[in-house]
């Protein structure tokens, strides 16, 4: 993971530490692949998740969350048992 420095990008400038929930430390940025929102990728205890700038989970915010989740279930149905 990539050291995070608040001022080199765009999104960064748009993204608020104090915001995030305890424990999450940020890492890449990037868009989303369905929305396009910036969004910062952080993980805590191995975990990776994505986050709005404004520290709001992306997956709760995402208008298009339904088809990840959908898709995620799909896979795990799929996978031998």
């Amino acid at each position: 993971m990539t050291e995070f420095r608040p001022f080199d990008s765009p999104i960064a400038s748009e993204f608020s530490l104090e915001a995030l929930p305890p424990g999450w430390v940020p890492g890449d940025r990037g868009r989303c692949r369905s929305c396009g929102a910036s969004i910062v990728w952080c993980t805590r205890s191995g975990s990776t998740a994505p986050f709005d700038p404004d520290g709001r989970s992306h997956f709760a915010s995402c208008p298009h969350s339904d088809y990840w989740r959908e898709r995620k279930k799909a896979k795990r149905e799929e996978a031998p048992r």
